[in-house]
């Protein structure tokens, strides 16, 4: 695949802590087209999580890793399998009841609820089968603070019921959550992203820099024989 300077969202939220309401509206928005558009032609992704949202050179989202995708998944057609991960996981995905692109909705909530509380809407400190439960049967919980139009987005997207999911039911581009959004210039690419990643030339040296310090701190292989060896070399490294 090409290469995505500005990292996984994961990484970034490793930093920042949590993302403003503006920030994850607009990451949100991309997000959505991705996965509608994966989902007219019958995909479902199966493995939505921060990890597997990359930042391009310019801040925009691209979803990466479809090695767990299920295909075809067209109309009334479901799939069963536990395929994921735990946390991201839909109530029917752990139940090992079929399902379709519901499961990828569910998973939305749980990356949408991270990036603006910082947290995930379940206790994830419990040991597995206490987990599972809680995710069946408990309601999720966000900060009094959040503004209620975010909190409204989240209850629906992790409605336990598949049919009646936003996403699923009705068209999560219309809730007021996104009240404002072009989403026509989502998908052109034309609405500036909040984050500035470093540029590709900035990454690819801030990484060969840790990449170096790394190797040289755990072997006795020079520097220099480091830096014939690449396929490329930045003209303004020095040996």
């Amino acid at each position: 695949m090409e290469y995505m300077p500005g990292g996984s969202l994961s990484s970034y939220l490793s930093k920042k802590g949590r993302l403003s309401v503006e920030e994850t509206r607009v990451l949100a928005a991309e997000i959505i087209c991705g996965m509608q558009y994966l989902h007219s032609h019958g995909i479902v992704h199966r493995d939505l999580k921060p990890d597997n949202l990359l930042l391009d050179g310019e801040g925009h989202i691209k979803i990466a890793d479809f090695g767990l995708v299920a295909e075809n998944i067209i109309g009334d057609k479901k799939i069963r399998g536990q395929c994921g991960t735990r946390r991201y996981m839909a109530p029917e995905v752990l139940n090992n009841t079929a399902y379709g692109a519901s499961a990828d909705w569910w998973s939305l909530g749980v990356i949408l609820s991270r990036l603006m509380t910082g947290k995930h809407p379940f206790n994830e400190k419990l040991y597995r089968p206490s987990f599972i439960q809680e995710v069946l049967t408990a309601c999720p919980t966000f900060p009094d603070w959040l503004a209620s139009d975010a909190a409204d987005l989240l209850t629906q997207l992790l409605d336990k019921d598949p049919e009646t999911r936003l996403g699923v039911n009705g068209n999560i581009r219309d809730h007021p959550f996104f009240a404002g959004v072009n989403w026509q210039e989502i998908e052109k690419r034309q609405v500036a992203s909040p984050f500035l990643p470093l540029t590709s030339q900035d990454a690819q040296t801030h990484y060969m820099e840790e990449l170096f310090s790394f190797i040289l701190d755990n072997s006795s292989v020079s520097e220099e024989h480091l830096i014939r060896g690449l396929s490329f070399v930045n003209p303004e490294w020095k040996t």
